[in-house]
């Protein structure tokens, strides 16, 4: 299967993500959930429906790299073999607001 065409809202969330998040944000959490703060509820229900389409389990793991390439990211949770795209992705899903309101 191709790989999807980034979405507009995830690339926006992504923008938030740069190689010295530690410093930065204090946790690669903060990062994330400075990045979700960053939409307007509308673009946050997108970007959480294309990360839910890329973990559906139809693309492999080098798919979900090259999403990752093309996001406006500057850093990356992978390096050769090493991390999971994935896996940051998941972190990333379950970080959205709406993931975490009380049913």
């Amino acid at each position: 299967m191709a790989t999807p065409k980034n979405s507009p809202d995830f690339d926006m969330l992504t923008a938030f993500f740069c190689p010295y998040a530690e410093e930065i944000y204090g946790s690669i959490e903060n990062m994330i959930d400075a990045g979700w703060e960053g939409l307007v509820e509308g673009e946050a229900t997108r970007a959480r429906a294309f990360i839910d389409d890329l973990l559906s389990g139809d693309y492999t793991e080098n798919d979900l790299r090259e999403v990752w390439r093309k996001s406006k990211a500057a850093a990356s949770p992978f390096r050769g073999a090493i991390g999971s795209c994935r896996a940051f992705l998941t972190l990333m899903r379950d970080r959205c607001p709406e993931s975490r309101k009380d049913p």
